[in-house]
């Protein structure tokens, strides 16, 4: 089939097909391998249109129609928790994974000779890494986090991290096309699509062999520490109004916890905001649910209680609130409390993007739903240690899909066991709160680290260091489980360089958009002179 002598109107079909099996493919009901084929319609849209009757708007139109279809039909959650949050964030990601499409496409007309689609894997690589590390992050998509209901399939994350994930995917999908374009064409070359198929099992093959193999033979060290996660099931939309429901909700998550705790226990974890309560910094002594707390451990061997708070600091000037925190709290019997508190904020519902220059819009984005100014951020944290000396590495909620944050976190406090609290119930029983406790198996994978994870309402439980779920409690489920879950303090590779592939083919961009530019201009010389 030759689709440039085809009508234009394919073009949609084909735009909704590829975000159609993008969405298909996606966990947690996704059947993965279509993500191995989602782009190559898109690389037919992008082959065909190299024919320049075509506008790149148009491009642009087709290939946008595909990522706001993946976009709707895979995070339409959010729309639960906030319906300004959940446009913004469809159209904006929308738009920004179309740029490294629709620059490859630009390229390909500006540049002379066959410049064809693995530009795609640099260009990609880029947008994905930038997108992780400015304020306007919205990662849940990324490519590789489509194995996250598949840690046998991509071990080698400890070596690459995600981003490897994606280079996987797009790669598999050019040869496919590749392939696909051979066999429609009018003369087939034997030669070259025995290399291909060659290639394409290489791709294929390698990668979930040596996956599987370190799978199967991966050995955690005993290294156990008992840990007991409460999950009180609480609405997050019932937010407690009194001091009184404040210290009912607080019974209730102790006395759950007192039915899984044993005179072993080193640590308890209970979800994000599970202390219904503002401590104030320099005054914790003054706090109710902290002096429980600290009764509590008390009461229990010193035991370490890792939750979820709201943190204020005041200017000790004129008394004003100089910051407020989403953070994690450890209370241990009377040991000074210490904290970590959150430093990647989701965009629009805890902080306005750049909020220095976007404060003018701050009134309407609180009419939408969103937040004036929001939580503050700190990125020098206290260090969590139970009885025993065993370090802990904390991340609150939306970090956990930030791949080399965690990594980062845990060289930084030097974490042989990482904790996520969260609170999922915003999205309700959607496939939001599965995806994000999915998305913690890749973080376990990336950094050998077992994994502790509390939810208000699920999925909270333990997972090992292959990214394997050990014991869970399910949506809604309402209950404590203990597990001993093995600490460790070695460095991966992953966790030691962090994206580096994304940092070089952020590199490789930058060459490609600098050999555009000078072409562009070599190109306005000779027209020039030719006038001239």
């Amino acid at each position: 089939m030759n689709i440039k002598k085809n009508p234009l109107c394919i073009f949609w079909p084909l735009s909704l097909a590829a975000g159609i099996l993008f969405f298909l493919s996606w966990p947690p009901y996704g059947f993965t391998p279509l993500i191995f084929i989602a782009f190559v319609p898109i690389l037919f849209i992008d082959e065909a249109s190299l024919n320049k009757k075509n506008s790149l708007l148009s491009f642009f139109l087709y290939i946008f129609t595909t990522f706001l279809t993946w976009n709707i039909l895979s995070t339409y959650w959010i729309a639960l928790s906030s319906v300004w949050g959940f446009v913004t964030a469809v159209i904006l990601n929308s738009l920004f994974m179309s740029i490294p499409i629709v620059l490859m496409q630009y390229t390909r007309r500006t540049v002379s000779g066959n410049t064809g689609p693995l530009l795609l894997v640099f260009l990609w690589l880029s947008f994905e890494f930038l997108h992780l590390n400015w304020e306007l992050s919205w990662p849940w998509l990324h490519l590789g986090n489509v194995f996250a209901a598949n840690p046998s399939w991509v071990q080698w994350y400890e070596y690459t991290g995600v981003l490897g994930g994606s280079a996987w995917v797009i790669i598999i999908n050019i040869l496919l096309f590749e392939l696909i374009k051979i066999f429609t064409s009018k003369a087939v070359i034997l030669s070259k699509t025995i290399v291909l198929f060659m290639l394409i099992a290489a791709f294929v093959i390698i990668p979930l062999y040596i996956s599987q193999n370190i799978f199967k033979n991966y050995k955690e060290v005993e290294n156990p520490v008992e840990v007991v996660v409460v999950q009180p099931g609480f609405d997050p939309y019932d937010y407690p109004a009194t001091l009184q429901e404040v210290i009912k909700r607080y019974d209730i998550t102790k006395n759950l916890a007192e039915t899984a705790i044993s005179p072993n226990t080193d640590f308890i974890l209970s979800p994000e905001a599970s202390t219904y309560t503002e401590i104030q910094i320099g005054e914790e002594k003054n706090n109710p649910v902290v002096a429980l707390m600290q009764l509590f451990s008390k009461r229990h061997n010193n035991v370490a209680w890792v939750a979820g708070s709201f943190v204020k600091e005041y200017n000790l000037k004129d008394d004003s609130i100089k910051q407020v925190y989403n953070s994690a709290v450890i209370v241990k019997g009377s040991d000074t409390l210490k904290y970590y508190h959150k430093n990647k904020l989701v965009p629009g519902i805890e902080r306005l993007p750049y909020y220095n220059f976007t404060r003018f819009a701050s009134g309407l984005v609180e009419k939408l739903g969103g937040t004036k100014k929001g939580f503050s951020r700190k990125t020098s944290e206290d260090i969590f240690v139970d009885k025993k000396g065993t370090t802990v590495s904390t991340v609150i909620c939306y970090e956990s899909v930030f791949g080399e944050y965690t990594a980062r976190q845990i060289k930084g406090s030097r974490g042989e066991l990482l904790f996520i609290i969260t609170n999922d119930g915003w999205w309700r029983k959607t496939a939001g709160y599965q995806q994000h406790f999915h998305y913690a198996r890749l973080r376990a994978i990336e950094n050998r680290r077992s994994i502790a994870r509390a939810a208000s309402t699920g999925v909270s439980g333990f997972i090992g260091q292959r990214g394997n779920v050990i014991k869970k409690l399910e949506w809604a489920e309402t209950g404590a489980i203990s597990c001993k879950i093995n600490a460790n303090d070695k460095t991966t590779f992953y966790a030691y360089h962090g994206d580096y592939l994304g940092r070089l083919s952020v590199f490789m961009s930058l060459l490609i958009i600098l050999y555009l530019v000078s072409q562009r201009i070599i190109n306005r010389g000779k027209q020039l002179q030719k006038k001239a």
